[in-house]
């Protein structure tokens, strides 16, 4: 926390409209430059200039969107001491999240400042299954993928992952037959395994981290659809709901999702991604704005691993079914997508898994789920504080399964302890400031 220093303006100073606040349990004091509160007792917070703090008060903040970047960083805030309330327009995990194939890695991130930020995601999850005891939500499976032999490129990556300390392994034919019996191998001799991969079911992974935050000043309210942040005198002063009710609050975390654009308009951003348009991220990996997965019922094909085949990426979704999903077969999917009965995307995906995975022949798909991807343009997080939006912070990314936790911990401690996190650097809003639009 920053210390208020002598002739500095502070909470019980002048206010946005003029006007001398008390911030409650606040005392009147002796302070500098005015302050009713004794110096001695109280810090400049970071989050905004122009108050200072009562080292017993509690910040109020605000964050926008309950996916399980948003839950994460509502429980770190709530858990260091603010008093948060977690804003979610439907069910929490109802957006992308509940559509994500949840896949937790760092294996194809390019460039390396983003493999190391998704390395740290690995591990941040790691901690927080041991941190709350129940872990049910967490899938430390390991990933299994097709590699050509003598590929240079194939090679090159492998090369690669070692170096940047990425555990991996190569298999032959029969080292897979015997870790998933139930997977049509094919001609395919050569397979790469990354053991420390694995996969997150995200609902009961949002609920857990409610329930954890709810030990400390939290409150849940879904059915609010924020549609505007306010501001007066450049800092924000809370959000406005569908309807026109207003929530004030000392500051505001936005992690809307695909949202974000429209809340951040006013802020002379450029916007963070484009609606229904194909790119590359900067995984490598095509990824087009809408996502799909087709989801089997319960068959007695026994598969472990996050399984990347050609033409289909599968794991298990629990009570014996499988998740499918290709990146490719999804790219024709759009607003008109519905989700049931199955479009032939997912019957595609269906008929693909029934080649590569044995007792799949009369498997019937139970669920589609349909999501937008917040893909930022250039694929990569945008996490930070909102240039020129004092209390307005942002944190939008595409790979918000895997970074949630370790975003989670990271924003919490650089809005309460105003310390910035060098991992973050290349990812701030900045870079997408100074177009209107």
């Amino acid at each position: 926390m920053w210390s208020c220093r002598q002739g500095s303006r502070a909470a019980c100073g002048p206010g946005a409209n003029g006007r001398r606040r008390d911030l409650p349990g606040t005392r009147r004091g002796s302070g500098a430059g005015g302050c009713r509160c004794s110096c001695s007792d109280i810090v400049q917070h970071p989050l905004r200039n122009l108050r200072c703090y009562n080292r017993g008060d509690s910040l109020k903040i605000l964050v926008v969107g309950g996916g399980i970047l948003g839950s994460s960083i509502a429980f770190r805030l709530a858990e260091a001491g603010a008093d948060v309330v977690l804003l979610e327009a439907g069910m929490p995990g109802g957006g992308t999240s509940g559509a994500s194939f949840a896949w937790v890695n760092s294996r194809s991130k390019r460039p390396r400042e983003y493999f190391d930020l998704n390395l740290r995601g690995m591990d941040a999850h790691r901690r927080l299954a041991a941190e709350l005891g129940e872990s049910s939500w967490w899938a430390p499976c390991g990933g299994l993928e097709w590699v050509e032999l003598d590929d240079e490129a194939a090679e090159a990556e492998l090369a690669r992952l070692g170096e940047w300390g990425y555990r991996c392994q190569t298999l032959d034919r029969a080292q897979v037959a015997e870790l998933e019996p139930d997977l049509e191998l094919g001609e395919q001799e050569r397979f790469l395994l990354c053991p420390d991969e694995g996969y997150v079911f995200c609902r009961p992974l949002i609920g857990r981290l409610a329930a954890a935050a709810r030990n400390h000043r939290f409150e849940l309210q879904t059915g609010r659809d924020v549609v505007s942040v306010e501001t007066q005198g450049g800092v924000a002063q809370g959000v406005r709901c569908a309807g026109g009710s207003f929530i004030g609050a000392d500051a505001v975390v936005l992690s809307p999702g695909a949202s974000a654009n429209a809340l951040l308009r006013p802020f002379g951003l450029a916007p963070l991604f484009d609606r229904g348009q194909s790119g590359y991220s900067g995984t490598g990996r095509a990824a087009g704005t809408f996502g799909l997965l087709a989801v089997t019922e319960s068959v007695p094909s026994a598969i472990r691993r996050v399984v990347h085949a050609p033409g289909l990426h599968f794991r298990p979704d629990g009570g014996g079914r499988l998740i499918l999903q290709d990146t490719e077969v999804e790219a024709s999917v759009g607003e008109g997508t519905s989700g049931w009965p199955p479009p032939p995307e997912a019957n595609e995906l269906l008929e693909r898994a029934r080649r590569l995975v044995r007792h799949l022949d009369r498997a019937r798909l139970e669920a589609v789920r349909i999501g937008v991807r917040p893909l930022p343009k250039d694929g990569m997080p945008v996490v930070g504080w909102v240039p020129g939006a004092s209390g307005l912070y942002l944190a939008v990314t595409h790979s918000g399964v895997t970074l949630g936790p370790l975003l989670g911990e990271l924003v919490a401690t650089e809005m309460l302890e105003g310390t910035a996190a060098p991992v973050l650097q290349g990812f701030r809003p900045g870079r997408f400031a100074g177009a209107r639009v």
